[in-house]
């Protein structure tokens, strides 16, 4: 009788059973696996146990962790790429120094399941954007991607691949597309008078010449270095362009409501106007110390500041929040933003 008087469990229990049920056989592999990776016999028959031990704790636990919590809705199937990615991890730190090759070749392996991951993300994203201006909405593309991701990851670790992915949107298939404006909303550019972007545009050029040069010096020599150099100078290219163009195609953004304040993939707010208190265009008024507690700057020679009736939290980089309450900014056309802008 009491059974039937008893609450059904819900989502949130469920949840926590499906992780426990997780971490328990996570546990049962690191125990069986690393009593014999540290065993003599281990050490014996190294050459088959060492492949047996490394597929148990990389493939084992990837296929558990689909078995047990995506098959049960407690995760998306997003989530497989990363748990192969730490799987693969947690086996080096399990395999004996000197017994960890084979999990050189299984890190390859996750290349193609991370570009379908990509691939799927930019699919849903688009989808979500035509639903979006459907019902009279739109995001750009961060918003977009960490809005597609969310409930599926962390929400650190969406913020983290919303920021990958969109430098690599923004540097390599961004050169036809126009600035980020919402229908409802007027645009305000703040790059084109402090020659902001002819700096970051010199410097992405002067590092492919760089790469370039030290690749024609190390190459013959230290060919294994000159590899390594290159891809991380390509990829600090790429990273300059992609944050270069998402300067240009994520302007400050004005509707009725809102004051969305952007500076590229660097810092990004959306104030209400009724939570706006103060606006000021005497630069003389804007505090010289950008480490002021409660202020930011976003950039070098801000033109206009304003101040919150109460703090908000902006988003930067990777994740970082900071809790603001003065911001300043540039606007290039001042006297328009003037007209345009009425606190309420």
């Amino acid at each position: 009788m009491n059974a039937f008087l008893a609450p059904a469990p819900g989502p949130s229990s469920r949840s926590v059973r499906t992780a426990v049920r997780f971490a328990l056989v996570a546990l049962l592999f690191y125990a069986i696996d690393g009593t014999i990776a540290h065993s003599q016999l281990f050490l014996d028959r190294v050459e088959v146990l060492g492949p047996v031990v490394a597929v148990d704790l990389t493939f084992g636990l990837t296929l558990a962790w689909w078995l047990i919590v995506v098959r049960a809705k407690r995760a998306s199937m997003r989530s497989v790429v990363a748990v192969f990615v730490l799987a693969i991890a947690g086996a080096a730190i399990t395999l004996p120094a000197g017994h960890r090759d084979v999990l050189r070749d299984f890190r390859y392996l996750a290349i193609p399941f991370e570009l379908a991951l990509v691939a799927g993300i930019v699919v849903a994203v688009r989808r979500a954007s035509r639903q979006l201006a459907a019902e009279g909405a739109t995001l750009d593309v961060p918003e977009g991607i960490r809005a597609v991701l969310a409930g599926s990851i962390p929400a650190r670790v969406a913020d983290v691949v919303a920021m990958e992915i969109a430098i690599l949107y923004y540097a390599l298939v961004s050169w036809r597309r126009p600035p980020f404006v919402p229908a409802n909303a007027v645009a305000f550019t703040s790059h084109r008078k402090s020659g902001f972007l002819g700096i970051l545009y010199t410097a992405a050029g002067l590092s492919v010449v760089e790469v370039l040069i030290v690749d024609l010096v190390l190459r013959a020599r230290h060919p294994l270095l000159a590899n390594v150099l290159l891809a991380i100078g390509v990829f600090g290219a790429i990273w300059l362009l992609g944050f270069t163009r998402a300067v240009q195609l994520r302007p400050i953004l004005l509707d009725r409501e809102t004051l969305g304040l952007r500076m590229g993939l660097q810092w990004a707010i959306d104030i209400p106007r009724s939570n706006i208190l103060l606006v000021e265009f005497d630069r003389a008024r804007i505090p010289a110390d950008k480490r002021t507690p409660g202020y930011l700057r976003l950039v070098t020679q801000p033109t206009v500041i304003i101040t919150l009736r109460e703090q908000q939290l902006v988003r930067g980089p990777y994740g970082v929040r900071r809790s603001v309450q003065r911001i300043a900014f540039a606007i290039d056309d001042v006297k328009n933003f003037r007209q345009h802008f009425t606190i309420e």
